[in-house]
């Protein structure tokens, strides 16, 4: 919705509102105007993995990628203004993952790699996460971040990147 001023603002009252009743789509910014623009072939995102592996992703495909996981989301019962937890590697889908919590009206909430449990159990608490993306698969952490999340959150309210870490579970592909 578009802005009726820019900047409404009172020098006696030491007030200022900014774009007063308009709304702001961030992905709509980041990926919708590119591809209005005629560059959604145009690479978006390219993420070299260290090994020599090579993932790219342009703005087309990287919004498609958006959309799916922000419905996903959504199918959680999540809601504008909950918090999700994000415990992952610098991999393209911690990327998606973001940008799909904007999409949704989400605040996503980055936690780095390498905290104990109980840290992550404090993190969870502080920032009153409804939900948890961490590392699965055969990742030496994913045991100890999904134990941790499902202790705080339960285990339905856990998803984990790769394969779930413990049973009851979700995969950030079935989303």
């Amino acid at each position: 919705r578009p802005y009726r001023a820019v900047c409404e603002e009172s020098f006696f009252d030491a007030y200022a509102s900014w774009f007063e009743d308009g709304t702001l789509q961030p992905v709509d910014n980041a990926l919708g105007r590119s591809i209005e623009a005629g560059r959604g072939d145009v690479p978006a995102l390219v993420h070299h993995d260290g090994q020599g592996g090579r993932r790219t992703f342009s703005y087309a495909e990287l919004q498609r990628e958006v959309e799916a996981l922000a419905a996903g989301l959504a199918s959680l019962q999540l809601h504008a203004g909950d918090r999700v937890a994000l415990c992952l590697p610098d991999v393209p889908e911690a990327v998606v993952l973001a940008l799909a919590c904007a999409r949704q009206g989400l605040t996503y909430v980055p936690i780095a790699l390498g905290h104990a449990a109980e840290v992550i159990e404090r993190i969870l608490d502080n920032c009153a996460a409804s939900l948890a993306v961490v590392v699965g698969g055969d990742d030496p952490a994913a045991g100890p971040l999904a134990e941790a999340a499902a202790r705080r959150l339960g285990p339905e309210r856990v998803v984990t990147l790769g394969q779930p870490a413990l049973p009851g579970l979700r995969s950030y592909a079935e989303l």
